[in-house]
Order: structure tokens, then sequence, then C-alpha cells
């Protein structure tokens, strides 16, 4: 078992207010108090201060803390560069001058390159860039994981990121895309990719995570912890330590503090003053401590020292491509009782929404490897964020679920409630086991269980099973349904030219062109949909005995596809619909 927890420092001091230093002098005290070890995230105009440069490095003497450089652009910067605006949206090329300069500048004050470098943002041909020339980095903190439906919405000229359908914790970037972990060796670039922060993973995707984070300024805007009540901080820190139940042992927890945010000068704009933040940020180390105290498998580790344990353990596996990450997360803020798994590998990333039944609300297919990058010379400008094929709230009525129908009547599995009642791990997959939910069909009351197994090939297995039933002599029909789309964003993409298909004797196929048909045949092989945008096809399989299929193209007020499987099966204890999801990167698969 092993907890990392990783505590992050910025010294952040504004232009023309030298004595903010203070502030991080404070906040270093602080976390030396009590045995914490500290990674440094320094940019350039505090690093070219020779006195403060001096001060940094006697951090690293005396605690062992390390150095690191931040991406980022100062008015000295701007001016020297002819640029405006952040860093990962300059040209490459540009970005690459930005680059050279600020390693040189970081090894004439250090004596050294730097081990960890850190952006908002590093696409992969930032990331490959730095790679090349200086292999000495091993971790880049290299997205925000800034997610929900409510996130960009406050997206403001000084806040400009773009950066959905990454990973939550730390991964292995790929060459094709930086939010995409590596499938295999060959994708690999040979970092350690970390987030900025941990999220709360329900308001990940209901609402707008960066309210709700590891950074205490976070909480405090969120109005989550107050001087006097702090147990959402504490129970946060403790449930993303608990996912290493999930992950083979592992977990990864890191803490972020730019020190403007406990300065006396700053304006108190979470309705704090710095007395109360400073006093909240000492009881956050204190509890961190604490923490480390009591258990022995919590450990504190610098991001550099992070990176090699990772790289080289069982957990990071190295040479392997990214290894299946779970996130298995409960409300503790809205007392909603929500409940959401995510899951993660080098093909896909989804989420599970106990509170619809144990559907699928989103859906990101790495297998299609869609590359990607951000900046003015850029096709997709801002746009960093990997598509999604399923987004429930980007695109509402976008979902993975199922419908169930006796005696005429019918119900759809996403209007109940379940819970996640375990998570199992094997070689290569993940088996999610959900608590059966209760259906009234027109008397007949059935119980249903519905379980993943998530195989790390870009596959799902759909098990849905009868548990017990008031008349096992009824019949009941089960529909798994699919309705997609692709895109980034809240709009809707162009779904011209995705293609839809019914595998048979006879196959039948859809060009996508938003005039609402349907088809429908019996004895399918598979249902699928080709969505030539992203090179990415999905395919839904009955895995047991012959089912019917069902493909549908929307309109223009509606602009999804639809796949459906249909099979009739008697209401008996322990009858089972079992189908496959299958992603793949290219056209439809041959006819078997």
């Amino acid at each position: 078992m092993k907890k990392i927890i990783s505590i992050v420092h910025i010294p952040e001091v504004f232009e023309g207010h030298p004595e903010m230093w203070e502030s991080f002098l404070w906040q270093q005290d602080c976390a030396h108090k009590y045995g914490l070890k500290v990674s440094l995230i320094v940019s350039y105009n505090t690093f070219c201060n020779p006195p403060w440069a001096e001060k940094l490095k006697t951090y690293e003497r005396e605690f062992g803390d390390e150095i690191g450089l931040e991406f980022g652009l100062n008015g000295e910067l701007q001016k020297k560069f002819g640029v405006k605006g952040s860093f990962y949206h300059l040209p490459v090329t540009k970005r690459w001058e930005v680059i050279r300069f600020l390693f040189e500048e970081f090894r004439r004050a250090f004596g050294r390159y730097p081990t960890t470098v850190a952006s908002i943002q590093m696409d992969a041909p930032t990331l490959r860039l730095i790679k090349k020339k200086y292999p000495e980095v091993k971790a880049v903190i290299a997205t925000c994981f800034e997610e929900g439906v409510n996130v960009y919405h406050g997206c403001n000229p000084a806040w400009f990121n773009f950066n959905e359908g990454g990973p939550w914790w730390p991964w292995l970037p790929s060459k094709y895309n930086s939010l995409a972990p590596a499938a295999n060796p060959e994708e690999e670039i040979g970092l350690v990719g970390i987030p900025w922060l941990n999220r709360d993973m329900i308001q990940s995707f209901d609402s707008r995570n960066d309210w709700y984070s590891s950074e205490l300024g976070d909480l405090l805007r969120s109005k989550s912890v107050s001087e006097d009540d702090m147990d959402y901080l504490y129970d946060f820190t403790d449930q993303w330590l608990e996912q290493a139940r999930y992950n083979g042992g592992f977990s990864f927890y890191m803490m972020l503090k730019e020190s403007s945010w406990l300065d006396p000068r700053k304006p108190p704009i979470y309705d704090e003053s710095y007395h109360v933040a400073r006093k909240l940020y000492e009881e956050y180390l204190a509890f961190l401590a604490r923490k480390r105290k009591e258990d022995s498998s919590v450990e504190v580790m610098c991001l550099t020292e992070f990176a090699k344990w990772f790289r080289g353990s069982e957990l990071g596996r190295a040479g392997q491509g990214q290894q299946p990450y779970v996130c298995l997360w409960r409300d503790i803020r809205f007392a909603s009782g929500k409940q959401y798994l995510w899951y993660i590998d080098g093909n896909l990333r989804l989420t599970i929404d106990m509170n619809r039944g144990g559907s699928i609300v989103d859906l990101r297919p790495y297998v299609a490897k869609v590359e990607k990058f951000t900046g003015v010379d850029s096709p997709h400008l801002y746009d960093g964020s990997y598509p999604y094929i399923i987004q429930a709230h980007h695109r509402n009525h976008s979902i993975y679920t199922c419908w169930v129908t006796a005696g005429g009547f019918r119900v759809p599995l996403f209007s109940k409630r379940t819970r996640c009642s375990d998570v199992s791990r094997e070689e290569g997959l993940v088996r999610v086991e959900t608590e059966p939910v209760l259906l009234d069909l027109n008397g007949l009351v059935v119980r249903l269980r519905t379980n993943y197994v998530i195989h790390s090939d870009g596959t799902l297995v759909i098990e849905r099973e009868i548990v017990d039933s008031s008349d096992r002599s009824a019949q009941i029909t089960l529909e798994e349904e699919l309705t997609g789309c692709w895109g980034t964003t809240d709009y809707p993409a162009d779904m011209r030219g995705i293609r839809l298909k019914l595998c048979k004797e006879d196959n039948q196929e859809l060009e996508f062109s938003y005039l609402g048909r349907e088809l429908e045949a019996p004895n399918i092989r598979w249902a699928g949909v080709y969505i030539p945008q992203i090179d990415c096809s999905v395919i839904l399989r009955p895995l047991e005995g012959p089912a019917s299929g069902w493909i549908e193209e929307g309109y223009l007020s509606k602009p999804f596809f639809t796949l459906k499987l249909i099979k009739t099966i008697a209401a008996e204890k322990g009858n089972k619909v079992i189908s496959n999801l299958l992603l793949k990167k290219g056209g439809f698969p041959d006819a078997r």
C-alpha cells in the first residue's frame, strides 16, 4: 500500500510588489515546522532575483525540497519575445524559444536543469520537445483537470483553459495527445504527467471542479470551508487516499498553494482575510502531517521523486503503457447521495453514474488516437479538450443505458438509483458490480443488476442479470441503448458523414444526414457507428444468443446517433443479457 502526498508551493510575487515574498517565506516555514518537504514551482520573475534564488537553494539543501520550473510570461518576457497572452497559446516555434530561454536561465540560477516543469496545460508537441532536448525532466504538471458542465462558463481572457477529457491523477502522456495516456511503450513520451490538483469527482461532472479541489483557496471561494469548519477538506483528503483500495494499493494526493493567497496585500476577494487563510492553511498542513504519522502507508514525496518511483513501480509499469485506474467517489459536499465511478486506461476514459442506474454518462475514446495541440498555429486554437462520444451534461440526451419493457410498460434504467457494490481488478481488466434496482413493470416486479467488465484493450462487457422477479414465467425485453455524438463543448458538432450500420447477412447502413431515419433488423451480429471526424468506430454486439438491432440518426435539433440491441428473456432468476461495447480506431470491422 502506497498513499502518496505531494505538497507544492508557488512563490507568487506580483510585479512591482517584492514585499509579497514574505508570504512565501511564511508558507515555507509553516510546512517545514511540520516536517513536510515541498516541491517549489518557480517562475522566471522569482529565480531571476539572485537573493531569492539563493533562498530557494537553501530550502533544497536543508529541507529536501525540490525546485521546479513554471512556464509563464511576465511583462519582461512578453516584451522580450514580442508576444501577449498565455504560454500554451503561443505558436510552437515561439513556445520553444521561451522554453529554451527559461531552461538556460534556470541552469544559470541553480546550476542544473529542472527535473519537474509545469504549465496550466502542455500539449504533446511541447512535451516531446522538452523530453528530447532536456532528458533530465521526469515530471510534468501538464493539465489542470478542470471539468464540469459549468467550468467553461467561467472562462475569461485571464483564464482561457479548454482542456477537458484527460486524466484526474498521474499518467504516462502519449506522443499523439498529452491528455491521452500511452496505451503501449511505443506511444510513451517518457514523462510522468501530473494534474495541478485533485478535484471533487462529483463536481467534476455536475458543476465546476475549479471550486472544489485540494487547493484551499478554491474551497474558500466555494464556501466549502470556513474558519470554524474544515470537515469537507478533511473528508476530501481522506476519500482521495482511500482510492488505494481500488488501484492496487496506490493513491495520489497533491496539494498546491500560491503564496499570494496568503498575503495581506492581496484583496480578500473570497470574503476571508489573510489571517483566516493563513490559519486554515496551517491547519491543512498539520492535518497532512498527522495523516503521515497515523498511517504508515502515507508518504510525502516531491514530484521528481514521485515520478521516478511511479515509473519504476509495478503501478506505473514503465514500458508497458498506462495501467487502468479507478476513482469511486461519493458526494461529500451536498448530501445528494450520488456516487460516480471514473475509469481510465490507454484506450478510453469513462464515467458511470450510479444515480442514473449505473449508466455511462461520459466516454472519451483514446483508442481513436486523436492528435491535438493548442496555440495560434493550431487548427484547434484554444480547444485542447479530448473529444467525447458520450457526455450527458454537455450534450443532454447522450448516454449509454438500458430500457426494460414488460406488459406494455417501458422503464429506463437511468430513472433508478443504484450503488457500486464492488470494484475488483485482474490483469488487464476491472470489474464493477452494482446493487440491483427494483423495477415495477405494470405489476411485474423485477430486480435487475448491472455489472461492467472493462478491459484495457478498449472493450467493455455489460451484464444485465435478473436477481429476482414476481413472475418467473413472464417475458421481459431489454434494450441496450447508446445515444451518442461527438464534440468537446455544449454545442453540437457537425455529424454529416457519420455512418451507422446493422451487420447481418444483408447489411443495412445509413449515412447521417439529419433526417431522423431509423432501421431495425432481427438476428444481427452487431450495430455500429463510424465517426470519420475522429476516425473512431463504436460497435455494440450481443454476446450470448441472437438479438435484434436498431440504428437511428437524429435531426438538427436532436443531433445524436442511436445504437440498440433488443432481446427478450424470461424473468427468471439468474437469466442474463450480456453485451459487448467495442471502441476501435478506423472504420467498421469485418462482418464477423
